[in-house]
This record gives structure tokens, sequence and C-alpha cells, in this order.
């Protein structure tokens, strides 16, 4: 389960880097929109702006999944835990109902351990 968490702070750190460079880049192309000698700059800056905005959509994209991803495993974490809890509650009951009929018996045996006792003593008196 800690690999998705670590995938997760992973992706969600790569994104915060690239909406920052991203920030940088459009502040940059502010700078340069007054300066003809930058113009090159500025579109080659622009083309970097939109892969980097492509990027940061495919971030965002795998950060969802794994958000979805996360979500999913954690239910299934919690049926599972449930699951486990009715397989305890279970158990105990087995063993109580265990428990009475080795009760039972001993009784049982108790009894029939007496009975041949007194039938043992009234054969021999006849």
């Amino acid at each position: 389960m800690r690999p998705v968490f670590v995938r997760l702070k992973m992706s969600q750190k790569e994104c915060k880097r690239l909406m920052d460079e991203n920030d940088k880049l459009k502040k940059a192309a502010e700078d340069a929109r007054g300066k003809p000698e930058e113009a090159t700059q500025d579109e080659d800056k622009l083309i970097n702006e939109d892969t980097l905005n492509e990027d940061l959509k495919e971030m965002r994209e795998a950060l969802d999944e794994k958000s979805k991803e996360l979500s999913e495993r954690t239910e299934e974490l919690e049926k599972t835990k449930k699951d486990l809890a009715a397989l305890k509650e279970q158990a105990a009951g087995l063993t109580r109902e265990y428990d009475r009929l080795l009760e039972e018996h001993s009784k049982a045996q108790a009894q029939l351990e007496k009975d041949e006792t007194q039938t043992g003593g009234e054969k021999k008196s006849n």
C-alpha cells in the first residue's frame, strides 16, 4: 500500500515542479513581449510552454488515475477488514459450540458410566 502513496507523492511533486516552471515561462514570455530581438526566444518559450502544458496535463491525468486506484484499493482493504472480522466472529462461535459439545459429550460419558455401574451392580446381586 505504501508504494502507491509514494508514487502519488512523487506525482504531486512533479506536477508542482511543472506548474512552477510553467509560471516562470509565462512570466518570462510576458517580460520579453516588448523586446523584438528576443522574438525567436519567445516563440521557443511558447513552444516549450505548450510542451510543458501537455506534460502537466498528462501528470494531472496520471494523478487522477492514481487517486482513483488508491480509492479502489482503500475500498478493497475495508472489505477485506470486514471479511476478516466476520471470520474471526465465526471462528469464535465455532469454538464456543465445540466447547459446548465437548461438555455435553463429557456429561453423556459420565451418565453412561453411572448407568453401567448401576446396571452391573444389580446383575451381581441377583
